[in-house]
């Protein structure tokens, strides 16, 4: 049991580290997470006016 749980520790340590990080600095997260609205937000608009000009508004 005790080498499973060793075995274990380490397959996941790489993982947990990058956790522990970003849970430490949670800017990151919300920076990525504005980074990725806007660039969503760009691409809908582009959509939406493509639309809008088939439908003729």
């Amino acid at each position: 049991k005790q080498a499973l749980f060793e075995l274990i520790l380490e397959k996941f340590s790489g993982p947990r580290e990058k956790f522990n990080y970003y849970m430490a600095n949670l800017n990151e997260i919300d920076d990525a997470l504005a980074f990725g609205a806007e660039k969503a937000k760009m691409v809908a608009n582009e959509v939406l006016e493509k639309v809008r000009n088939k439908l003729g508004y």
